[in-house]
């Protein structure tokens, strides 16, 4: 819903479009939740994919490692969920659409993004 949301304000002018994202002030992102969000998910995320992925052994212990690495991926996507509503329900997003608040928007709907990847990806 917050994605739909920012582009159909961005559709009526509201909000300008997200820039490249290497023009984003990631400085501007102050909480807690977000650096937690950023470096123990966002960041992590394909080091636990190639991790997983890079199983090697007997086949009959291969299951079980195939096994843990799932479980492991699970919890890490169950905990992202986890710290990505309680970031949501404290922190406001979409603040109101003045110019002096656009490149924090910015910062986070790039990190509304990227946790959203992760998450489809998962």
């Amino acid at each position: 819903a917050l994605l739909l949301h920012y582009e159909t304000a961005v559709k009526r002018g509201d909000y300008p479009p997200l820039p490249d994202i290497k023009l984003i002030d990631y400085s501007l992102l102050k909480e807690e939740e977000e650096w937690d969000l950023l470096y123990s998910y966002v960041f992590l995320y394909p080091a636990l994919v190639e991790e997983a992925s890079s199983l090697k052994g007997e086949e009959d212990n291969l299951v079980v490692m195939v096994q843990s690495g799932l479980k492991k991926l699970c919890q890490f996507l169950s905990k992202l969920c986890h710290v990505f509503s309680c970031y949501y329900s404290r922190v406001k997003i979409l603040l109101a659409p003045e110019t002096h608040l656009i490149p924090l928007i910015h910062a986070r709907m790039i990190l509304a993004l990227a946790v959203k990847q992760v998450l489809f990806n998962g």
